[in-house]
Formats: C-alpha cells, structure tokens, sequence
C-alpha cells in the first residue's frame, strides 16, 4: 500500500537512477559475451570474489588467503611477455611473464601486511621461516646467477626466476601472517577447496570425453590405454600430482577426527580423489599414493592417533579396495607402454648432465639443449623432457643445484616429522598427510616431471605452512615449560 512519501520527487530519482544502472550494467553484461570465455571468467569471478569480500569483510585478509590458496591450480592470467617455443616439442617450464589471479591477491594481501607494519611502528619483525627461507632464497639466487654462465637462452632462464620469486612472496607472506588457528584453517580449507574442484573437474572431463581446460584449449590424451582426463591445465601428470598431495591428509583427518557426518564426508571426498586419480590413469600416481596411505597409517600408529585394532581393520578395508581397482590397473598395464618409450629421454638427461655435471645447462634451457645430447640410434624418438625430476634438477643446475634442492626437500620433512608430535589434532593431521604425501613422492619424482608452475606455487605453501606448524608447536612447549616452571615456582612457595 502507498504511502504519500512514496511518490516523492527523491524516490523518484532513486528509483530512476537504480532502473538506469542496472540497464547499464545488464547491457555490458551481455556484451561482454562477445568478447570471449575470459571476460565472461573474470566478471563472474570478480562478483564472486567481491560477494566474499562483503559477507567476510571483518575478516577480510583471511578470505583472501583463502581465495589465493583456492585459485593457485587455476593459472589463470595475462601475460605480459609470451615467447612459446613452437618448433620444439619439449617445452620449458615457462615461456614468458604473466600476472595470475594469484598474484593479484597476494598483492592486496601484501599492502594490507604493510599496512599493519606502519600501524606497529617497527615493532613486527618480518622473519623469512629460516632455514627453509634462507635455503630457498639462496636456490632461487643460484638458478639466477649460474644462467649467465650456462644458459644459452638466458631471458627463459629469467621467466623461470621470475616465478620461483613470485612462489617466495607467497611463503613469506605465509610465514609472518598465518599466526591463528584461523588463518590456518584457512589455507588448509583452501587446499582442499582446490583440490576438490580440480578432483570434479576431472572427472566431469573423463564422463564427458572432453578435456578442455581452464584457458578453453582442447587437449587429446586418447591412446592405446584409452581417454585419459587431463585436469585444470592439460596434463594428466600435473593434475594427478596435485591431487596426490592432498589424498594422505584427508586420509589422516578421517583417522583422527570423530564424528559419523565428518567421517561420511571425508570418506566421499577420499573416494572422489581416488576416482579422479584413476580417470587420469597415471600409474605412477596410483604407486605414490598407496605409498602414501600406508605411510599415513603408519605415522599415526606410532604418534598414538590409532590403535593396532583400528589400523588392522583399515589395512583390511584398504586391501578390499585394492582388489577392487585390480580390473581396472590390469587394463591399464595392459594397454600401456612400461617405460620402454621413455629410455630415450632417460639417456638423453644423463649425457647431458655428464657433460655438464657442475652447473647444468642452465635453469629453464633444457628444451633449447636437448637435440644433441639424444643418443645417436635414438635420434628420432620421442625429445619431450625427461619424465624424472632428479636428472631434469641434474641437468639444468647440475650438482650444485641438485643438492641445494634436494637439502631444501630434507629441511621441509625435518619440519614436518617435528610437527607430528604436536598433540593438536590439525597441526598433527596436516604435518602427517603433508609427510606422508612427500613419502610418496619420492617414487612420484622418479617418473614425472614434478616441475610446473602451480605445483611450484602449492609446494611454497606447503613449505610455508611446515615452518608455521612447527613455530606453533615451539610456541606451545614454550608455554608448557613456563606454566611447568611457575607450577614449581609456586610450590616452592
């Protein structure tokens, strides 16, 4: 019923200025359809990214971190350099420098940090997560400075550089900025956000034998194994990769947590990860992650999280499942090649390195090396880049960068075997599936190339959150053994 302010000349206005914007915006709306997936992407992804903004706006830090957690598989942004290399069929690691959505809230997060820096005037301390920062800075800086030296490509050499700095940012914005259970929750809710959209994505591709990716490109995996899913970014490697990661941690939230509808949920999440996996039909995955299911079992047997009975009974029901997937893995050997295929790459990796076992070829310039070190009877064969991550790591940063690498890999499980002695069922659950998950991959590194550009993004964080588990682990000994030492104190008294 109307009322006599109702028609007032100000509502009025109101009323006709609102029915002027939303003609306006409905117009560009529908044009911007025009202008191609990405337009249509970033408008739906901005109204959803603003929509969180306004519903977490008290907390508005922490839903970032969340979203930039979230949208790392994604890689999706605009490149400001792109140089592709077209003529040769094993591409490098990167091939130009792009801005991802990724780095755009990490931006935002970072002038927020800065923000509370002036308002603390100097008293935050911004630490880099020693030693694992400290190691990692200095295996960026090495990459950077033995390419003058050894690549002949050296502005890729530079891409690649750019990235792992970009992956830097991230850990150091982790390191000083997770300091609550809360902002931790938040990046592990965001792991397992993007791990579930990824898992759905691949399987929706696997039902629907298309395998378009996130930048609407259409990859064929069809061969003698059949239709194989190839994830977010068009490589089935990769996305099974991912997704591994994440498997053993929801493994050992289902052990530790009690409570039927999370246990109901945990075990369908499991069972899509496992589903997913198998829709890219990459075996060496399938490997790791069995490895990594037994390790997780294992960790928590002997941290006190499960009881031998408990543990039998999961082996047994882990066991029934494996007999369940035998159809499937017989299928797979079957059709599939063993390895026979990729020997040429294996050779071509290690007469590269022996000729250049010090610096390597460069980081990033394996692509522009790799037709004359190709064994002569093999010249023709297959020249991808060799499917293991140990001689790719050899090759490019011989040694020397092999073993800074590989000693920044053992710090992260030093850390990671620490926190696991936390009585906090997360911090247990995350630094166990997270151990348990690199136990696995060190079978995982032997076959895969376990080097792209997300995948280096999600192991930052992952190293990030090894040094924040264990600082909140140090901190609460430290509070044990003050409130122990002011107990006696007291008694004493």
């Amino acid at each position: 019923m109307m009322n006599s302010d109702t028609l007032s000349p100000r509502n009025i206005f109101l009323f006709m200025a609102a029915f002027v914007a939303i003609a306006v915006f409905a117009y560009f709306y529908v044009a911007s359809f025009a202008l191609g997936y990405r337009a249509v992407f970033v408008m739906h992804g901005g109204a959803v990214l603003f929509l969180g903004c306004a519903i977490f706006l008290r907390n508005l830090s922490r839903f970032l971190l969340f979203a930039a957690v979230f949208c790392i598989p994604l890689q999706f942004g605009y490149h400001i350099i792109h140089q592709p290399v077209l003529e040769i069929e094993s591409q490098p690691f990167v091939a130009g420098i792009r801005i991802d959505c990724v780095d755009v809230i990490l931006v935002l997060l970072y002038a927020h940090w800065a923000v509370l820096i002036s308002r603390d005037k100097g008293r935050r301390r911004v630490r880099f997560g020693h030693p694992i920062g400290t190691v990692l800075l200095i295996w960026i800086a090495y990459c950077f400075v033995s390419s003058f030296w050894t690549s002949v490509q050296l502005r890729y050499s530079i891409f690649e550089v750019i990235e792992l700095l970009k992956g830097y940012l991230f850990y150091v914005y982790l390191v000083n900025n997770v300091s609550s259970k809360e902002d931790f929750l938040a990046v592990v809710y965001g792991l397992f956000a993007s791990t579930v959209a990824h898992a759905l994505y691949i399987v929706v591709q696997y039902i629907t034998k298309m395998n378009y990716t996130v930048h609407a490109e259409l990859v064929e995996y069809v061969g003698p194994e059949g239709f194989r899913s190839a994830g977010f970014f068009g490589s089935p490697d990769a996305a099974s990769a991912f997704i591994s990661i994440i498997f053993p941690v929801a493994v050992a939230y289902f052990v530790c947590f009690r409570g039927e509808l999370r246990r109901l949920g945990t075990l369908v999440l499991i069972g899509l990860f496992g589903i997913a996996i198998m829709c890219t039909k990459v075996r060496a995955t399938g490997f790791a992650v069995l490895i990594s299911s037994v390790s997780i079992l294992w960790i928590c047997y002997l941290r006190g999280w499960m009881s031998s009975r408990r543990m039998t009974k999961l082996v047994l029901v882990g066991g029934l499942l494996l007999l369940l997937v035998i159809p499937f893995s017989v299928e797979r050997f079957r059709t599939g090649t063993y390895g026979e295929d990729r020997i040429p790459l294996l050779l071509t990796a290690v007469n590269m390195f022996k000729e250049h076992a010090a610096l390597g070829v460069g980081t990033n310039n394996y692509a522009f090396r790799v037709a004359p070190y190709i064994p002569l009877k093999m010249k023709y064969s297959w020249t991808y880049i060799v499917h293991n991550e140990y001689l790719l790591r050899l090759a490019e940063t011989g040694v020397i960068g092999f073993l800074i690498y590989y000693f920044l890999i053992l710090l992260v499980f030093i850390r990671l075997v620490q926190s696991t002695g936390s009585p906090d069922p997360w911090v247990f659950v995350v630094s166990a599936g997270l151990l348990a998950a690199m136990i696995g991959s060190l079978l995982h590194r032997m076959v895969s190339i376990y080097h792209y550009v997300s995948f280096f993004t999600e192991w930052c964080v992952i190293m990030a959150m090894a040094e924040v588990m264990f600082t909140f682990e140090r901190e609460r000994r430290a509070k044990a053994s003050a409130g122990a030492k002011s107990g006696k104190a007291g008694r004493d008294v």
